[in-house]
């Protein structure tokens, strides 16, 4: 079997699950367990083990944890048996707008696309049209470099994938993307009845908080423009999902993860005020104005599940 070769502190980064239709980049629990034997059981530590390693400063380049992210149903109904397979526990790092009964729409359209398209570039292209966008904006310097940027921490996206990205995170302000697909998407929104089939509920963080995994902060409403808020509207997300998390595991969390990816020096604050002793981006990239892989503790590397070759 292949050996994992990324040697430095990280956590490896994982989203959706799938048993049988894949979507959006999704995995099945097979592939989890060939990705655990891949990096080999002895380098992977467990999240209390890594959080008192932040605090004693002490990592070692061998040291990798699993982390989960943006609280997805299937993680629970998949990944779970596995760790529990291999007796491994992992970093579960979980927005809290849904336990309100609401959507996080970015997971929501994800759910909706590959149910009614047969793939994400037909979904796109039947989007541009009825939405009447001018492709025109995909050839501009603004564009491009969004592209080349993004390519350079995902290169498994596609051309269609990549525009996805550009009209939500630039192109489109404030909620304005979020209209535009729920409009594109009404009749279906109007079908769903089950929010508890893409997200977990608070029983399951309970059963995953007492079962030795680590619940973790992903902000309020993982909110898909994070950099727009200012200071004070970043530390709400915050401080809502920490009281909501809290209140439901009866623990002190001290770790999180940045939604997307998305922080800044004000971010760095207000974990710090909030006694988070350690913090994961996206990407294994050396953030700019750094010389180190990891500059901080509130700025650990992870690696997208889809750069490890595990199949």
């Amino acid at each position: 079997m292949r050996k994992y070769q990324e040697y430095y502190p990280h956590g490896i980064m994982f989203h959706r699950f799938h048993k049988h239709d894949q979507i959006g980049g999704s995995i099945t629990a097979n592939n989890l367990e060939d990705i655990i034997n891949i990096i080999g059981i002895d380098r992977i530590i467990s999240p209390s083990k890594w959080i008192q390693k932040c605090i004693d400063d002490n990592l070692d380049n061998r040291d990798v944890c699993l982390t989960f992210d943006d609280c997805l149903k299937s993680q629970f109904n998949f990944a779970l048996p596995i760790l529990k397979k291999y007796n491994l526990k992992a970093f579960f790092f979980v927005h809290s707008i849904t336990f309100e009964n609401n959507y996080e729409y970015n997971e929501l359209f994800y759910n909706l696309i590959y149910k009614k398209y047969t793939s994400f570039n037909i979904f796109f292209n039947d989007y541009l049209k009825k939405m009447k966008i001018d492709i025109d904006i995909f050839t501009t310097t603004q564009y491009l470099n969004f592209k080349d940027d993004l390519l350079s921490k995902f290169n498994n996206y596609t051309e269609k994938e990549v525009m996805y990205r550009y009209l939500r995170n630039i192109f489109f302000k404030n909620d304005e993307f979020n209209e535009s697909l729920k409009n594109f998407f009404a009749p279906e929104i109007r079908q769903i009845n089950k929010i508890e089939s893409i997200w977990m509920d608070i029983n399951d963080i309970k059963s995953l908080s007492k079962s030795g995994h680590y619940i973790g902060l992903h902000t309020h409403s993982h909110h898909i423009n994070f950099l727009s808020l200012n200071y004070d509207q970043q530390k709400n997300e915050y401080e809502i999902n920490k009281k909501k998390l809290e209140s439901i595991i009866n623990e002190k969390i001290q770790a999180s993860s940045h939604p997307l990816g998305l922080y800044n020096n004000d971010t760095i604050k207000i974990l710090k005020s909030l006694d988070i002793i350690c913090s994961f981006r996206s990407n294994t990239l050396i953030p700019s104005g750094h010389k180190k892989i990891n500059p901080s503790f509130y700025e650990i590397a992870r690696n997208d599940v889809a750069n490890i070759n595990y199949c």
